[in-house]
Parts: structure tokens; sequence; C-alpha cells
């Protein structure tokens, strides 16, 4: 799958996204009464962050390092929501075995998506390091959370 591919927006990724966005804000009449469930949507892509982080690095000390330059060199994905949006892009079962403490499948479903990034040639160089599109961006999570 290119970048291309995985940036496109198709009709049943934008209504779904849709659908996980605006769910809890379903019923509310005034601005006071989304706070709560702001900050729990917050809450929620934070805890999905940090179970993709530990599934990824048993370390994340270095992966941090490494995420803090992939950001400076992708600004367009230097907040969690769409670093969460592009991985969860290339396997939306992500989402459901973050959800789900699903984390030894978690773990498997990662490596098997760096590898074939390296095979597809989704690869970036980060202070000389090449590595996986999906791996920079775990690493990025790891600086953000």
């Amino acid at each position: 799958m290119t970048v291309a591919a995985i940036n496109r927006i198709t009709r049943r990724r934008f209504l779904g996204w849709s659908a996980i966005v605006l769910a809890p804000f379903a019923g509310f009449r005034n601005i006071e009464s989304l706070m709560p469930a702001l900050s729990s949507l917050d809450l929620r892509r934070k805890q999905f962050a940090v179970s993709l982080v530990r599934a990824a690095f048993p370390d994340p000390g270095s992966a941090t390092r490494l995420g803090i330059t992939y950001l400076r060199n992708v600004p367009a994905e230097s907040d969690i929501a769409s670093l969460l949006y592009a991985l969860s892009a290339e396997s939306p079962s992500l989402v459901e075995m973050a959800t789900r403490n699903e984390e030894v499948n978690l773990m498997i479903t990662l490596h098997r998506i760096i590898k074939s990034d390296f095979e597809r040639g989704e690869v970036v160089n980060i202070g000389g390091w090449i590595v996986a599109r999906t791996e920079a961006r775990l690493s990025a999570l790891a600086s953000l959370v």
C-alpha cells in the first residue's frame, strides 16, 4: 500500500472515523456539557497510544529520541490523533486489539506491519537510521505520551 493509498479518505473510513469522533457528543446542547466528553476522548486516545507504544517498544526511551526527530521532519503528524489515524489506517484491527488489551496480538500485528513497510519500501531516514514508517510513527507516539 502506498502513502497515497494510506492517506486517501474513503467514504467508509470517513464515516467510521466520524462515528468514533462524534459519538461521545450525541445529545449535547451546549459547549459546557461537551467538556467531559472531550476530555474523555483525549483520555481514550492517550490510552490507545500507550498500548501501542508498550506493544512496540520494551524500552520506549530510545524510541522517544527517534520520535522527536520524526516529528520535527513531519509536522503534519505532530499530534496523537494524526498518528493514531495513520497507524490505524494501516491496520484497522489495531484499535480493537488495544481496546481488548490483546498485547501479544498487538505486538505480532505491529511487527507484521513494520516488516511489510520494509518490503514495500515505506521507510524513512531519521538521523541516519533507516526505519519503517510505522516504526517512526510509533516512536513519535512514544515521544508524545
